[in-house]
């Protein structure tokens, strides 16, 4: 079953973290690792961005503001001692809401909060190696088509 991020993910590029014990992760996440070598929400320009929430823990709903059944938690959290897969490294195709998205242009990580628009193009004087990766295609709902760097 294709992740709804998916487009092409390389073989072996998906590695397991703990999440942040005060973090709830969703699959498209912008993540960085913290000083606990947990992983945790991305802050906006951040250049520590290791790579992308991919899935987590079985049985959770890996999308913001899925229905929650009894069974199911919302989200991959901290304090339930959980567990993301972090797609991380070059040259994968993925789908990420992007602000304002142009083709050819560097993807950062706006820092806000899941559900909204995690990524953006940055300012022309951001520093080139703060980025994510570029947009190769736009759809017309908003999302990118992106190839991390």
């Amino acid at each position: 079953m294709q992740n709804f991020i998916e487009y092409h993910i390389n073989r072996d590029s998906r590695k397991t973290f703990k999440v942040a014990a005060a973090e709830t992760l969703y699959a498209g996440d912008p993540v960085a690792i913290k000083s606990d070598m947990t992983v945790g929400r991305a802050a906006a320009d951040d250049e520590t961005v290791i790579g992308i929430v991919y899935g987590g823990t079985v049985g959770n709903s890996a999308l913001y503001g899925a229905p929650v059944f009894d069974y199911v938690n919302a989200g991959f959290a901290g304090s339930r001692k959980e567990s993301v897969s972090v797609i991380l490294g070059a040259g994968h195709l993925i789908y990420l809401k992007v602000t304002s998205p142009v083709i050819g242009k560097p993807v950062v990580a706006t820092g806000t909060a899941a559900g909204t628009n995690q990524y953006k193009v940055p300012a022309d004087n951001a520093k080139p190696l703060s980025h994510l990766g570029k947009i190769v295609a736009v759809d017309s709902k908003g999302f990118a088509l992106v190839q991390t760097v």
